[in-house]
């Protein structure tokens, strides 16, 4: 059975759709997330995946940084939240009881950053996707992977940002030029039903006659 090397930048929760579905065609997965790693790491023993899990962040530059913890984990970033965009799109409606305080900043905390590219080096394996998570940050974590971008991942999975909910976030249109520069193509938007208005998780592909294989694979699993 065809497998595919997985990396997970914001693991603090276990896989996102649609590959929670399909844990019998990940062989490997180096996850990193600065909060909290243990839950994810424990999934992924009891689903015997092979794995490597970091308790640290992913910026381009490998440095000591703020973080933002917001009371809701997932919610957390290097970047502020701009509580005045978030209220203007409806994501502090008092209507949403249990989600109105998840942008709360609980306090900053320092977290130590590495660049990707280093660790794949050390790794040496040759990965084929990578999911990113990061309330923002998503273009230093492409960046930190220098030229393992466009010679070994053919898939990318990231949340990208049409408002900037987070002050001075790349947006979407940003990530989009840097993808398509190094040969990816935007496939498809995930959850596209859902109406959320300040950003989505898109889909990118990029073409590798040396893998077919796994382009081949991640396509079936998005049921393209």
């Amino acid at each position: 059975m065809e497998k595919i090397n997985l990396i997970d930048v914001g693991c603090a929760d276990f896989l996102i759709k649609p590959w929670i579905y399909n844990t019998k065609k990940i062989n490997y997965i180096l996850g990193f997330d600065p909060l909290n790693i243990y839950k994810y790491k424990k999934r992924l023993d009891k689903y015997k995946i092979k794995n490597d899990i970091y308790k640290l962040a992913v910026w381009h530059e490998e440095i000591e940084k703020s973080i933002y913890r917001c009371k809701k984990a997932q919610n957390s970033s290097f970047f502020e939240p701009d509580y005045l965009v978030l209220k203007e799109n409806g994501l502090l409606d008092k209507i949403q009881k249990k989600k109105r305080k998840r942008f709360n900043v609980l306090e900053e905390i320092k977290v130590d950053c590495v660049r990707l590219d280093r660790i794949i080096e050390n790794s040496k394996v040759n990965f084929d996707f990578i999911k990113i998570d990061t309330q923002g940050s998503e273009l230093n974590v492409l960046k930190s992977m220098g030229d393992y971008l466009s010679s070994q991942i053919v898939g990318v999975h990231l949340e990208m940002h049409f408002k900037e909910i987070y002050k001075e976030i790349p947006l979407s249109d940003k990530i989009n030029i840097f993808l398509e520069e190094k040969g990816f193509f935007n496939y498809t938007k995930i959850n596209e039903s859902d109406r959320n208005s300040v950003g989505r998780d898109f889909l990118y592909l990029r073409n590798d006659k040396k893998k077919e294989k796994q382009l081949g694979l991640i396509k079936r699993v998005y049921s393209l």
